[in-house]
């Protein structure tokens, strides 16, 4: 018998709490990345 894991969704609504979260930098592809979060569009969030 075969389970399925599900990844649950995350996101943050500014770098501050990201950076609450312990998780800024945010790089592209991981959970919590949004280009709303990437100023500079760089693939990477909340580095700034």
């Amino acid at each position: 018998m075969r389970t399925r894991c599900r990844t649950a969704s995350v996101s943050y609504a500014s770098c501050a709490d990201a950076n609450a979260a312990g998780v800024a930098p945010i790089y592209q592809g991981e959970p919590g990345y949004s280009t709303k979060l990437d100023r500079d569009k760089d693939g990477i969030a909340c580095d700034m």
